[in-house]
């Protein structure tokens, strides 16, 4: 009798015993998912190939992440080739990033398809009242408005192999009739004289570009003396074969592993370069110089933006002043390989060619006009550099009035 009345009050137990651990299970079978629901994503998308960039990136998200409760920041990173394509996926789909990490030509092309959000003005401001380049800020001005960053200086310049030239600290090599001379004298089997990686229609433009300038040049006069006598430039390092036509298949990394080997003697590529190089053990001596100039110098600037997509909230916008506060700047500036962007990073040089470099860039740095039709300016330019490159022969003069109809097409299409 007595256990008849013990029994139903036992199951009891055991059930509501039962009950509490199913839901014990349950909230460690999903931890924090409650938390997880009130966490804030901040997506930002960075065009970064190589390790040691990406890996600071991260180390910051991170950081700021356990620094702001609430606030998680992913990093994601892609393919500069595939960046257009993305950003239009993700407007389709509702699911753009907050940030967006890329070339300052490629932001110019996004502002033109109208993606970005306009910068908070006390932001701007505050950047560009310490930047060592403010006519970098006029490359995101529209309408009153900036639509993305000046974000790291890293401007093509040029590695050399220090066996192949003077053993002096002071020598640099001005003109490319200097380079010539010394890949005439190379005759190691298997080894160029110049590599640059251009697989990217971005960089084969960015690349372009710059010599073109040096030659007095720019997208309106291609056609005429200073335009044709780029073109002949590359066409003439094809013939004398002191460039492999391979190089249009190859990143900037392919092409500095290409130089670590000792397989180019020359290598054009963007200064941040150099922190892969020093990491090399294989790598061989080298110096550092501006691209070779012709009618004006190399120093043209180059270097990455940060932009704001729209929809980034207030916590993006945050996150985006911490990436310009000192200390991460040095820290950036650091581990990226790039060249001070604002006043007080100078401090950071401790190599007395990357000083001099720097110096010249500050002295005599230029920017280049950007263009809302950077992608299709990118698409037509890099198309005619791999011709130039692939082909045997080139009627060079042909080329560069069929070229600049193409390049004014694609201008005057941003700009009905």
């Amino acid at each position: 009798m007595r256990m008849k009345r013990v029994m139903p009050a036992l199951i009891l137990l055991i059930l509501l015993v039962m009950a509490v651990v199913w839901k014990l299970f349950q909230d460690d079978g999903n931890p924090g998912e409650k938390d997880q629901e009130d966490v804030q994503r901040i997506k930002l998308l960075a065009c970064y190939e190589m390790k040691e960039q990406q890996d600071i990136l991260v180390e910051i998200a991170r950081e700021y992440s356990d620094l702001k409760n609430g606030i998680q920041v992913e990093v994601e990173f892609i393919d500069r080739e595939d960046l257009k394509k993305e950003i239009c996926l993700g407007v389709d789909k509702g699911e753009q990033p907050d940030l967006v990490l890329c070339g300052g030509m490629e932001m110019a092309g996004l502002m033109g398809m109208g993606v970005l959000e306009n910068v908070e003005e006390k932001l701007a401001e505050e950047v560009k009242s310490h930047l060592l380049y403010p006519e970098l800020m006029q490359s995101v001005m529209s309408g009153g408005n900036y639509y993305s960053l000046p974000f790291s200086l890293d401007p093509y310049v040029m590695f050399s192999n220090s066996k192949y030239i003077e053993e002096t600290a002071e020598m640099r090599l001005e003109s490319w009739e200097e380079v010539l001379e010394i890949c005439g004298r190379i005759d190691g089997n298997g080894v160029n004289g110049v590599g640059f990686g251009v697989k990217h229609t971005s960089g084969a433009a960015e690349l372009f570009r710059s010599v073109i300038y040096t030659y007095g040049g720019n997208f309106y006069n291609l056609s005429e003396e200073s335009g044709i006598l780029a073109l002949t430039l590359f066409d003439t390092l094809k013939k004398r074969g002191d460039v492999n036509k391979n190089v249009i298949n190859c990143t900037g990394k392919d092409m500095a592993r290409e130089f670590a080997r000792e397989k180019v003697i020359f290598l054009i590529a963007p200064v941040s370069v150099k922190v892969w190089l020093d990491q090399n053990d294989q790598a061989p001596e080298y110096q550092i110089s501006p691209i070779p100039g012709a009618v004006k110098e190399g120093l043209v600037l180059g270097g990455d933006n940060l932009g704001f997509c729209q929809g980034a909230g207030r916590e993006a916008v945050m996150f985006g002043e911490y990436l310009y506060t000192g200390k991460i700047r040095k820290r950036l500036l650091v581990s990226m390989g790039t060249l001070p962007l604002f006043s007080g990073e100078e401090e950071v040089l401790e190599e007395k060619a990357i000083q001099r470099l720097n110096q010249a860039f500050v002295e005599r740095g230029t920017r280049l006009e950007a263009y809302y039709a950077w992608f299709e300016i990118s698409d037509v330019l890099s198309t005619y550099f791999y011709d130039i490159l692939a082909k045997k022969n080139v009627d060079l003069s042909a080329m560069a009035v069929s070229l600049q109809d193409e390049m004014r097409v694609a201008i005057m299409s941003y700009s009905q």
